[in-house]
Parts: structure tokens; sequence; C-alpha cells
């Protein structure tokens, strides 16, 4: 990953590595059953970084051997949680076909 985004930035990759707080990788049930690679999600020391990384990222598509690469933002925890109280409620109109 620090290769990757070395090369976004133009930096060096050593100082990539110590922009880099947290690496890991996720596997979740969506990607088990539609065959996907797994996610890996980034922490950076400084939010500066993260910043730079989606203004690049919103006019350029990234390509890593043959794949494209989808850099999303992060959601806060309160807000997936509050969708998770209204669910019950977004099915139920998406059964009536009522849009909201």
């Amino acid at each position: 990953m620090s290769e990757l985004i070395a090369e976004m930035l133009q930096r060096d990759q050593q100082e990539i590595v110590n922009e880099l707080d947290e690496v890991y990788r996720i596997h979740t049930n969506y990607m088990r059953r539609h065959k996907l690679l797994r996610e890996v999600h980034i922490r950076f020391v400084r939010k500066k970084v993260k910043d730079i990384i989606y203004k690049i990222t919103k006019n350029k598509l990234k390509i890593y051997i043959d794949k494209e690469i989808v850099i999303l933002k992060q959601i806060p925890r309160q807000v997936r949680e509050q969708s998770k109280d209204y669910k019950f409620l977004a099915s139920l109109l998406n059964k009536q076909n009522i849009w909201f």
C-alpha cells in the first residue's frame, strides 16, 4: 500500500511509511458472497495526507495490476449507528415502492 500511496503523492516510500498509523485488511460477508477482494483500511498520522489523497483520487482513477482501486471516505460511527436504527423503516418503504 505504501508503494501505491507514494506513487500517488509523488513522494519517497519511506516518508509515506512514516505517515501511516495503521494498515489492516477486513473480511466482510458481502465480499465473501460476491467473491471480491478484501478491503484494506488505512489510518494516517496526519489528516492532511488523507485529504490530499481524496483530492487526487477524486479526479483520477487508480489501477493496480489490472484492477481498479476505489478509495472511500470513512463514515463516522455515529452516522452508521443512526442508519442502523432506520434500516427497518427503509426496507419497509422500499418494499412498498415509496421513494424517500
